[in-house]
């Protein structure tokens, strides 16, 4: 099958594939998608929509940029026998059709990572400008170390693929992976340099091995291998991966190093042309990096799932069964009906974080709250309490504030039966009571978020099978669930925290705020008049403990809070959550 633009030659799609450098494409897709699994919230559904736009988006920049590549180095191509029968000095395409083609499917992927996030573009346009510009016209032809600078954009894929997942681009993980994508890039290029230093030395290209020789080029490989096995071995300090990944990344370095060894010791002969030495230390350098990632994602997510088979198999249902107070039925439907309307007009708000525990952020978050000396309640997801987080847990118990579940692994409740409900929800509840009994805090309220709100309407039977765990476990209904009729929508990447303080503040009092639309794919902003106020001068705010714009948003809206007359009151202080005149002690 051909192609053919007015003007030029008929091009194959076999062409366009070898234009597009299709093997470089591939492993530059593999990377985003490892990214991409690494750097997903456990506690959300995969959204698979999501990764295909942004393996599609890296699709075209990656197809783009390498076809630009092949028209930059056409000249120099064609003075090497090695890249001679490319394309473009082949004759096979034209130059202005090659560049067509290099354009357009840069714009078109630019174009889909735009529906997802800017700052998938920004790093995009960042691997197009270092590869493109600093690396092919400068870098390259100028720097014998060329290949260290020129690490930055074959790392940044796998960063996208994080930040595409975690909607973060600066994180621990994501930030990991790319140092391992950057450190790897050093021994596969050098290596590659060496069998092919005449041809670099034709093309003018003043590799390492061109500029300096064999033996300074090997030891260089020696050094960044020893960093590049250090630094996968280093892992758990950067991102929560066990034993799996260590035993992983233990024998693959093990082998890396014996290779490197005899690598090492080949010294000279391992530029001669024919010599087949360069080539074992290649295969393991690159299979190194599919176990070093591979175990990161196999490792994470194996985690949850293990964590996920356990819970279903440790957690028994109680046989006791009581009477209910009322059967909830169908017009109880709708979480407005469940609000704090007790505290219209009274300017008292209740601070309620969902989805923590945060390791990292919720200790910033506790620092802020006792510094203005306010409660709140933190709804944790079960499957996120760990030995790391548990500390956090037992901290908000000493100062004060209240815990409590918002299910184990954030699915939405109206689609588990039943039993799978009732399940999740004491299993979420009682990776509290370790925590409770470490401080000897005996906290009588329980209560319980649904996950997304159940998308404002939980099913009334999982509030009925709420009702009937509370029987079974305490004898009376003492586990009440919370909603909010104040929402931050601090959860949209495009809000910043000036952004959650107005929204807040004007459900209050009425005024600008903002709301999110979903177009094309993405969550926009659009900002529009509150008037009458939602929740009049009082109720229970909806906010996150997991996103670093809620944490700067927190003490600009206490503040705001304070100056507009509002009292930040306890959760167990308004009367639709109290829990006056019950004991709540667990049966034994």
């Amino acid at each position: 099958m051909g192609i053919a633009i007015t003007g030029s030659k008929p091009v194959h799609l076999g062409i366009y594939r070898e234009l597009s450098k299709s093997g470089i494409v591939a492993l530059v897709l593999i990377s985003v998608l490892g990214g991409y699994l690494a750097g997903h919230p456990f506690e959300q559904p995969l959204d698979g929509l999501r990764l295909l736009v942004t393996l599609l988006g890296v699709l075209g920049v990656a197809a783009g940029s390498s076809a630009l590549n092949h028209w930059q180095d056409r000249e120099m191509d064609a003075r090497m026998p090695r890249t001679a029968k490319r394309p473009i000095p082949s004759g096979r395409i034209s130059e202005g059709h090659a560049l067509a083609f290099a354009f357009g499917a840069m714009a078109i992927g630019l174009s889909l990572l735009a529906l997802l996030s800017w700052k998938l573009v920004a790093l995009a346009a960042l691997a197009i400008f270092s590869y493109n510009v600093l690396y092919t016209l400068w870098w390259k032809r100028t720097m014998p170390f060329a290949a260290v600078p020129g690490a930055l954009p074959g790392a940044l894929p796998i960063l996208m693929g994080y930040a595409a997942a975690d909607g973060n681009v600066l994180t621990p993980g994501g930030i990991y992976l790319f140092a391992i994508l950057f450190f790897w890039q050093m021994p596969h290029f050098w290596v590659l340099a060496l069998r092919f230093t005449d041809d670099y030395a034709k093309g003018g290209v003043p590799t390492l091995p061109v500029a300096h020789g064999t033996r300074l080029t090997v030891g260089q490989i020696v050094v960044w291998c020893l960093a590049y096995c250090a630094l996968a071995l280093g892992a758990p300090l950067f991102i929560r991966v066990g034993a799996m990944y260590l035993a992983v990344a233990i024998a693959v370095s093990a082998k890396i190093l014996w290779e490197l060894r005899a690598f090492a010791r080949a010294g000279d002969e391992i530029a001669n042309p024919g010599s087949k030495l360069w080539l074992r230390f290649f295969l393991w350098v690159n299979f190194s990096l599919i176990g070093y990632v591979g175990g990161v994602v196999a490792d994470l997510w194996s985690v949850y799932l293990i964590r996920h088979v356990k819970a279903a198999e440790t957690v028994v249902a109680s046989p006791y069964e009581f009477p209910e107070e009322r059967a909830y039925t169908k017009s109880d439907r709708g979480f407005s009906k469940y609000g704090a309307a007790s505290l219209h007009g009274k300017k008292k708000v209740v601070l309620t974080f969902d989805d923590g525990p945060d390791p990292k952020r919720a200790p910033m978050l506790l620092d802020v709250l006792k510094k203005y000396g306010v409660h709140a309640t933190f709804f944790m997801v079960g499957d996120k309490v760990d030995a790391e987080s548990e500390p956090v847990i037992r901290r908000e118990l000493r100062e004060g504030h209240l815990v409590a579940a918002h299910s184990l692994h954030h699915r939405n409740s109206n689609d588990l039966s039943e039993k799978a409900f009732k399940l999740d929800l004491w299993t979420s509840l009682s990776k509290l009571f370790p925590s409770m009994a470490e401080e000897g805090v005996f906290q009588k309220e329980v209560y319980f978020r649904f996950p997304f709100g159940a998308y404002g309407a939980p099913a009334y039977n999982q509030m009925n099978t709420l009702r009937s765990l509370s029987y079974e476990k305490y004898g009376e209904n003492c586990i009440n669930f919370v909603f909010w009729n104040v929402d931050s929508d601090d959860w949209v990447p495009s809000m910043t925290s000036q952004k959650i303080v107005d929204g807040v503040m004007a459900q209050l009092e009425g005024g600008t705020a903002y709301e999110h639309v979903l177009r094309n794919g993405k969550y926009e902003l659009r900002a529009y008049h509150v008037n009458p106020a939602t929740a009049p001068k009082g109720g229970v705010i909806l906010m996150h403990e997991i996103h670093d714009r809620s944490l700067a948003a927190v003490p600009l809206l206490i503040e705001r809070l304070e100056r507009a007359g509002y009292e930040i009151v306890p959760l167990n202080s308004v009367k639709e959550y109290s829990f006056a005149g019950k004991t709540c002690q667990l049966r034994k």
